[in-house]
């Protein structure tokens, strides 16, 4: 019988940085002992690299931004995406934050944390994203070992995508390698069986919360509005769940 995750195989997880992500890219980063910033792959355009979504009381769903210099392309990598230099964005979108959960009981801590990312002297949004991931992490309690794609393994940049996390992954010691349910539709096990590598995909749970209106549950957003909600001790017992199969 293969071995699962409950045995402690060392697992490995390589996702792209986002600013702020959902609940089941933490819920991820739960399930590894090492997690890789996968920043030297290409700006994914529309996606939600730079963006995210808060709740609003009144408007509802709002999509916020990163402002980037030279707009979204493609053609460069997250780490060569840089931020633009007007920094307007950054106190609109705190002030933003600040109106919209004002009624929840955790605004100014949040607005703070907010704050200490956006302040921060980055450069791309590679830079920022990560930061906001790894600062959000440090809050709730989550400490695995985190590493850089474009700093890590540069090297393994011109193996095919297979290929480069199986690479990753023993670089790493790791013996099992965990991607997203989506992943489903990029990988197979065959690969990574040679390898002598588990592969497992986790199916994010998303527990409701309260959001300080009466409508209906609105999961899958920013993880800034589970923290404006909950305490960090509940987020983080929510980063805990989601199913892992094989």
């Amino acid at each position: 019988m293969a071995p699962n995750l409950q045995e402690r195989l060392r697992t490995v997880a390589v996702m792209q940085p986002y600013i702020f992500p959902y609940l089941g890219y933490f819920q991820l980063i739960a399930k590894s002992d090492v997690f890789v910033f996968y920043d030297d792959v290409s700006f994914i355009k529309g996606g939600w690299i730079h963006s995210n979504r808060i709740l609003a009381p009144n408007n509802g769903v709002q999509r916020f931004s990163v402002s980037l210099e030279g707009g979204q392309s493609s053609s460069r990598s997250i780490v060569d995406t840089p931020l633009s230099p007007k920094r307007d964005w950054q106190r609109k979108f705190t002030r933003t934050l600040r109106e919209t959960y004002a009624r929840a009981p955790h605004v100014e801590r949040i607005c703070g944390l907010v704050d200490g990312v956006l302040a921060h002297s980055s450069d791309s949004i590679a830079d920022l994203a990560c930061l906001s991931v790894r600062m959000v992490c440090e809050y709730i309690g989550l400490n695995p070992r985190f590493e850089r794609s474009s700093n890590f393994a540069p090297e393994t940049s011109s193996l095919d995508r297979t290929n480069r996390l199986i690479t990753l992954t023993h670089e790493l010691q790791g013996e099992c390698y965990i991607n997203l349910e989506g992943g489903r539709t990029l990988y197979k096990s065959h690969p990574f069986n040679m390898a002598s590598l588990e592969l497992r995909f986790l199916s994010p749970q998303l527990p409701p919360y309260s959001q300080g209106i009466k409508k209906d549950f609105t999961p899958s957003l920013s993880v800034i509005d589970a923290l404006m909600w909950n305490q960090p001790e509940t987020v983080r017992e929510m980063a805990l769940q989601g199913k892992v199969t094989t």
